[in-house]
C-alpha cells in the first residue's frame, strides 16, 4: 500500500476555519494540544478505532509515543499517503478532537474516514456534528473518492489492516552481521541516518523502484528526516512494517538499511529492500546484506516468501504480479 491517494495535482488543504473550529494538518509542534486531549477521553475515543486492534490511546501512552505518533502523521503529509487533521477551537488553544483521512484496505473503496471528539464535547453532540462536516467536506472538496466510514457506515473487518506479523510473533530488536550491528531505527538514529542516506542520494534514489524517484531527496530537512523516524517507531509499534538500520559495531555509523515491508502481491508475504551507502557498497556489502537478509527472514521470521523487487525479480516483473 503506502502509496499516494490523491492526484499529485490535488491541493491539500493545510487549514480550514469554520464559524464553530478551525482545523488544520496536524505537526509534531500541536503535540501538548493534541496529547491533552485523547489522554483526557482514553475510553471514549478507543471506542473509535478497530476493537480487533491493540487499543489507542492506553493509560500508558508515553510522551515519546505521542511524538512518533505525529511525526508519522507529518511524515504521511509529506507522502501524500494519510491526512491527520487537529480540529481546534478558533482561538487554538484545545484541540476538541481530530479527523483521519487514511488509506483503506477495503478493495472497493480509496480511503477510510475516522472522527472523534473529547469526552467533554460528547454531551452537546459535537461529534456527530464533526462526523457529518468531515462527510461532507470531503465529498465537496476532495478528488472524487469512493470513502468508507469503520465503525459508522461499515464494519471494522471489512476495513481491516492486515498484520505483517502474527501478534505473537517478537519481532528481532537487532541481530549481528558480519561484525555490524542490524537494529529497529527509532528517532535516537537521527543523526546518523541522516547524514548517512543525505550524503549518499544519488546512489541511493531508485531503492523502491522507478517510481519512487523522490526518495532521498535534497529538500528533506532535518525535521522532515526525524519525522521519518518517528514513523518508522510508529509502524513498529502497530507490527506494520519495520526498518532497520545497519549500524558500524558502536553504533556511531549508519552504514545502510533494511526494511521489512508488507505486500498487496498474491503468493508474498512481505517485500524487501535495502541500501547501503557508497563506500560501502563498493567494498561488497551490498551483497553481502542482501545474502544474510535472504538467510535471516527464512530462519527467523513466520514468512513462507518473501519479494526482493529490483533484486531477484525485475521492476516489470514484480510490476505485473497480481494483487491478492
Amino acid at each position: 500500500m503506502n502509496q499516494p491517494f490523491v492526484p499529485e495535482d490535488f491541493i491539500v488543504p493545510d487549514a480550514i476555519v469554520t464559524d464553530r473550529f478551525q482545523i488544520r494538518l496536524l505537526v509534531t509542534a500541536d503535540l501538548a494540544l493534541d496529547y491533552e486531549a485523547y489522554m483526557t477521553s482514553i475510553d471514549h475515543v478507543q471506542t473509535c478505532f478497530d476493537p480487533n486492534e491493540s487499543p489507542w490511546p492506553t493509560k500508558d501512552f508515553s510522551v515519546r509515543d505521542a511524538m512518533a505518533d505525529l511525526c508519522y502523521c507529518e511524515w504521511e503529509h509529506y507522502k501524500r499517503m494519510s491526512f491527520s487533521y487537529g480540529v481546534f477551537s478558533l482561538d487554538g488553544t484545545r484541540e476538541l478532537g481530530c479527523i483521519y483521512l487514511h488509506q483503506t484496505w477495503k478493495p472497493d473503496c480509496d480511503t477510510q474516514l475516522f472522527v472523534w471528539a473529547r469526552q467533554s464535547e460528547l454531551e452537546s453532540g459535537f461529534e456527530d456534528e464533526l462526523f457529518a462536516f468531515a462527510k461532507d467536506w470531503v465529498n465537496r472538496d476532495w478528488p472524487s473518492m469512493r470513502v468508507t466510514c469503520p465503525g459508522r457506515d461499515d464494519s471494522w473487518d471489512m476495513c481491516a489492516r492486515p498484520l505483517l506479523v502474527p501478534k505473537d510473533f517478537i519481532v528481532p530488536e537487532s541481530v549481528e552481521f558480519d561484525g555490524l550491528n542490524i537494529r529497529l531505527a527509532t528517532m535516537d538514529d537521527f543523526v546518523a541516518d541522516y547524514q548517512a542516506y543525505m550524503s549518499n542520494i544519488d546512489h541511493i534514489r531508485g531503492v523502491f523502484g522507478p517510481n519512487e524517484i523522490d526518495w532521498p531527496s535534497p529538500d528533506i530537512t532535518p525535521h522532515l528526516a526525524l519525522a521519518n523516524l518517528g514513523w518508522c517507531e510508529w509502524e513498529h509499534a502497530q507490527r506494520s512494517s519495520f526498518s532497520y538500520g545497519v549500524m558500524t559495531s558502536d553504533n556511531t555509523r549508519e552504514l545502510g538499511r533494511l526494511y521489512v515491508n508488507p505486500t498487496a502481491k498474491a503468493g508474498y508475504d512481505a517485500e524487501i529492500y535495502s541500501w547501503v551507502v557508497k563506500d560501502e557498497y563498493d567494498k561488497g556489502l551490498d551483497k553481502k546484506l542482501h545474502d544474510f537478509a535472504r538467510s535471516w527472514l527464512e530462519q527467523a521470521w513466520p514468512f513462507e516468501r518473501v519479494a526482493f523487487p529490483g533484486r531477484e525479480v525485475s521492476w516489470d516483473a514484480w510490476a505485473a504480479v497480481p494483487e491478492a
